[in-house]
């Protein structure tokens, strides 16, 4: 049997909600996961320490503690970024490994 060329466009796209912590404190959304806070502009950052859990809930852009979303990346809609170093530092969350 003769070797393929692997094309990666033919492979489907993640559609399963997906929220990635970074190293350096970065949480990443995919598509998916940014739909289920309907697409916000800005979030909140949300710990449960008992369980260790984050949230992150759409907020008013006017809100004191609304953390902005970007887009990670520059070729249209994809990615979407929040910065939330100061947030994981504060509460002491581990980031020297990046965690799905």
């Amino acid at each position: 049997m003769p070797f393929e060329v692997f094309d990666k466009r033919m492979t489907p796209l993640a559609k399963a909600p997906s929220v990635t912590l970074q190293k350096r404190g970065v949480i990443s959304l995919n598509r998916a996961a940014h739909d289920l806070v309907d697409n916000a502009e800005t979030v909140e950052l949300l710990y449960d320490r008992k369980r260790q859990v984050i949230a992150l809930r759409a907020a008013d852009d006017s809100s004191p503690h609304a953390y902005a979303v970007r887009n990670g990346s520059k070729c249209g809609p994809g990615q979407a970024i929040v910065s939330a170093t100061a947030f994981t530092q504060h509460y002491g969350i581990d980031t020297t490994a990046t965690r799905r």
